[in-house]
């Protein structure tokens, strides 16, 4: 085994404030690294307010894609707790048994402490300038126990992520791939209208023009160039069936014509 090395972190600069823990809720920041690695353990800096009865809690979470963001409310990975009233300065929860994670996947450090409450409870501190990977990895925060997270995708929550890269035989590459425009919009309509996979692609597809790869330009083109050709072909359609209609009116007067109607006809106006 190589030794432990830092693998992720992130100080940011400008004003110092702390997000708050206690109860229902808790809060998050996801992070990424570029090769497979097992994680060891994560320094937080922290600060404790009152007296926060019970557990500290961190997890590492498996991320999930909802609505274009990456958010921690998969699987627990690995988790570590200690006392609320042991928290003090930056902390570092050691995990029993490093989880394994894969390159270019993102994944979520969660918080939490259950006994606390509004006047007991412990900060986790950020900056409030500078950002961590941009929108890819963001922090957030949970008002149900970390079901879902809401993210702030501005600034990021301080953090350090220590462990072992892994060689590359070890676990196969997993490529990160940003979700598709197509991807986002199926997730938005299922979120938004509690729709079926299929029902929000039917959408997407037939409404806003997205195919599979997402390329949504190329689908606009290709959906004017169809409807051009439909209208072409319906006026070609309708002239026809005009021409039709004027060719069996001439048809009507020359069988007419033919049979000495007219010339009945013409005959009975001269009397």
């Amino acid at each position: 085994m190589t030794d432990e090395v830092l693998l992720e972190s992130w100080e940011g600069t400008g004003v110092s404030g702390y997000g708050y823990t206690y109860g229902v809720n808790w809060k998050c920041q996801t992070f990424m690294h570029e090769t497979t690695h097992q994680i060891t353990k994560i320094v937080i800096p922290l600060i404790k307010v009152g007296n926060p009865a019970g557990d500290y809690t961190i997890q590492i979470r498996n991320c999930v894609l909802r609505n274009s963001y990456w958010r921690p409310e998969g699987s627990t990975l690995c988790s570590k707790s200690i006392l609320a009233s042991d928290v003090s300065g930056s902390v570092s929860f050691v995990f029993a048994t490093p989880a394994t994670l894969n390159g270019n996947q993102v994944y979520g450090i969660v918080d939490s402490c259950v006994d606390g409450d509004s006047e007991n409870y412990i900060g986790w501190y950020s900056y409030n300038a500078g950002s961590y990977r941009d929108t890819l990895c963001n922090k957030g925060a949970s008002s149900d126990s970390g079901v879902t997270f809401g993210l702030y995708t501005t600034t990021d929550y301080r953090f350090e992520v220590w462990g072992y890269e892994l060689p590359t035989h070890h676990k196969k590459h997993v490529p990160f791939k940003e979700p598709t425009r197509l991807e986002r919009c199926i997730r938005n309509i299922m979120d938004a209208r509690g729709l079926t996979e299929k029902e929000a692609r039917d959408i997407c597809v037939n409404d806003f023009h997205l195919d599979f790869e997402g390329d949504t330009q190329g689908n606009i083109r290709r959906a004017k160039t169809e409807r051009h050709e439909r209208l072409r072909q319906q006026k070609m359609d309708e002239e026809k069936i005009q021409l039709q209609k004027e060719q069996d009116e001439i048809n009507r007067i020359t069988k007419n014509l033919d049979s000495g109607l007219y010339k009945k006809m013409f005959a009975e106006r001269r009397q």
